[in-house]
């Protein structure tokens, strides 16, 4: 980033802090220094420097300008959500806090800039040090995170579909981030992988009433961790598996149970690929019945595992 930019960004942030009302593009226009004074370039450049502040994790809020007829939009950074509140921490805590953030890395150097805002960081830990783990990022973890916290809906399109989510919780789970929250199209809770979701994450509108039925992705069976169309999926389970598979699908899928103990589940997957990997873990003891293409799909998968295994 240039220091132009870079310059230009900080006088945003504060014409927009700094304001009780909302204050319009023309008006930051005049008040922002580097903007160019052709309106299209303005609106162009002006564009630029908000999704780059949001992807920041600047909460920008829109909202009319007083007064204005007609009406016309304005802008404003609520210092309630930007500044991070004091949450009274010792000495100790924060050389844990750091610690933690030293040994589990989800993004370089965004540990430490919350630390600095902590108290600092503790002179007697290693700065340098190399972290244990990482945990990747994501893009669009930003918006997603202001969207549960305003709450608002979050638009955007995953395996070529547009969704309308109003997102309740973000999680970690197997090496990938996932977003839960009620899907308005479907009128359902669902899952999302973030690294499947195509291009940015758009914040929408506000939600006055959001959803009350919440799911923790931790509590999510593994066929549903996902935003695939769902699919009911028949198996057919040896009797030595029944208790095990019933345990962790609920009684309420089992649809027959057969006079050599043996049982007929159903279940309705959102996620083939986690469905697979719960599947493998019964080995012959569990099979799909219908449909045809998961049954052949998971044999296609493993035909190609002999295949490639040296």
């Amino acid at each position: 980033m240039s220091a132009a930019k870079l310059e230009r960004l900080m006088n945003l942030v504060a014409a927009l802090l700094h304001t009780r009302v909302p204050l319009s593009a023309a008006t930051l226009q005049d008040r922002v220094g580097g903007y160019p004074d052709d309106p299209i370039a303005f609106h162009r450049q002006f564009s630029r420097d908000k999704e780059d502040l949001r992807e920041m994790g600047v909460p920008i809020t829109i909202e009319p300008v007083p007064f204005s007829t007609p009406v016309v939009e304005g802008y404003r950074i609520d210092p309630d959500e930007y500044y991070l509140g004091d949450p009274d921490l010792d000495v100790d805590e924060i050389a844990a806090l750091h610690l933690a953030t030293r040994l589990i890395a989800v993004d370089p150097g965004a540990g430490r800039t919350s630390l600095f805002k902590l108290g600092g960081i503790p002179g007697h830990l290693d700065a340098d040090a190399v972290p244990w783990a990482s945990v990747p990022a994501d893009e669009n973890l930003g918006v997603l995170f202001e969207a549960c916290h305003r709450p608002s809906v979050a638009e955007f399109t995953y395996r070529e579909t547009p969704r309308r989510l109003a997102p309740q919780a973000l999680g970690f789970q197997n090496g990938h981030w996932y977003v839960t929250g009620w899907d308005l199209g479907a009128d359902e809770v669902r899952i999302y992988r973030l690294d499947r979701i195509a291009g940015k994450v758009e914040l929408g509108a506000s939600l006055t009433d959001p959803p009350v039925e919440r799911i923790d992705i931790g509590e999510m069976q593994p066929w549903r961790i996902g935003g695939d169309e769902t699919v009911t999926v028949t198996l057919r389970v040896d009797p030595v598996a029944v208790p095990t598979v019933t345990a962790q699908v609920g009684p309420e899928r089992v649809v027959e149970v057969a006079e050599d103990a043996s049982a007929v589940v159903r279940l309705e997957v959102t996620s083939v690929d986690g469905f697979r990997s719960w599947l493998l873990g019964f080995g012959e003891a569990v099979e799909v019945v219908e449909p045809a293409a998961v049954r052949d799909g998971i044999v296609a998968w493993l035909d190609d595992i002999i295949e490639g295994a040296p």
